[in-house]
């Protein structure tokens, strides 16, 4: 059984674009345990600015200009964190004083 093979374009995080010769059935996940080992899944794959599941098909397309970029996922700060519910508590809150106004 022969398997295809395919020619992709992919930049990690921090790294220069590369050409990555795969097989072609393989998957993002595939490709990111092929690529990063046991970190694979700290990082996400983004291809024309879009974010790629990890079971979607990898794009055959790519180019040394338009690769697969593998970023390295961050984790929100606590300051970003603190921002988040802050600003979900007051919309609820909005929403709660917006329901007395209109239930009258």
């Amino acid at each position: 059984m022969t398997t295809t093979k395919a020619t992709i374009w992919v930049r990690i995080e921090n790294c220069e674009t590369e050409k990555v010769r795969i097989d072609a059935e393989l998957d993002i996940d595939d490709l990111k345990k092929k690529l990063l080992g046991k970190d694979a899944n700290k990082y996400r794959a983004i291809y024309q600015n879009t974010c790629l599941r990890s079971d979607a098909a990898i794009p055959i397309g790519t180019t040394f200009e338009q690769p697969i970029s593998l970023c390295l996922e961050h984790a929100p700060s606590k300051s970003m964190l603190n921002i988040f519910v802050s600003l979900h508590l007051k919309s609820n809150i909005s929403d709660k004083n917006a329901s007395d106004f209109t239930s009258a």
